[in-house]
């Protein structure tokens, strides 16, 4: 959900240079850097959560083979 909100923020903040780029007399680059800006910001966010998620599946998989195994000990020895 938050992704999809930053998602809307960005686009929201690019249509809105876009306009002030149009509607200007002079040419500038600073909305062509804002917007390069705000994407690399964008994926690195996604980046850095998908990173997250892969690390917590990979804790998760890690402690449901250990009590696997465990439960595997325990009916060996009953």
């Amino acid at each position: 959900m938050r992704t999809v909100f930053y998602f809307l923020l960005l686009t929201i903040a690019v249509s809105m240079i876009a306009l002030g780029e149009t509607t200007s007399k002079e040419f500038s680059y600073t909305p062509y850097v804002v917007i390069m800006l705000l994407k690399a910001w964008f994926i690195y966010g996604f980046l850095k959560r998908q990173n997250r998620k892969r690390k917590q599946r990979a804790q998760e998989d890690l402690f449901n083979e250990y009590m696997r195994s465990q439960i595997a000990r325990n009916r060996r020895f009953l």
